[in-house]
């Protein structure tokens, strides 16, 4: 199966991507998710993994309940459905699982997203 050199992604890419074997519960399956790591770092070719946060599908009911999720609509990803950011599940991980590119999220959303993750690993941004 061919798949991605690591120079040619960039942050806020929407890709498919098979997040299996798991351990745990380390969220699993192939799904969508978002190119997080800075575009210096994946052009430079020095780095043999991507950081990625994934998506889930999110019912309205559920976005409801959750005042802390980042929701992506549609239009935003290149999905058919509305999907949850999974900021607790970011992730190192080879070009080797990547399957198939479907869109990207920009400008305030994709600031949201990181915030969201800088916030989860304990680093403060304003």
């Amino acid at each position: 199966m061919e798949y991605p050199d690591v120079r040619d992604l960039r942050r806020g890419q929407v890709w498919f991507v098979d997040l299996e074997p798991v351990i745990g519960r380390e969220i699993a399956k192939v799904r969508p998710c978002i190119v997080l790591q800075d575009d210096d770092f994946n052009m430079s070719g020095y780095f043999d993994t991507v950081v990625v946060v994934p998506l889930s599908t999110v019912t309205q009911l559920e976005h409801d309940m959750a005042e802390s999720d980042v929701i992506c609509e549609p239009e935003e990803t290149g999905l058919s459905e509305r999907s949850a950011v999974v900021w607790s599940q970011v992730r190192a991980i080879s070009p080797e699982r990547f399957r198939k590119r479907v869109g990207r999220v920009h400008g305030e959303k994709l600031e949201k997203i990181a915030k969201f993750v800088a916030y989860f690993i304990g680093i403060a941004i304003d």
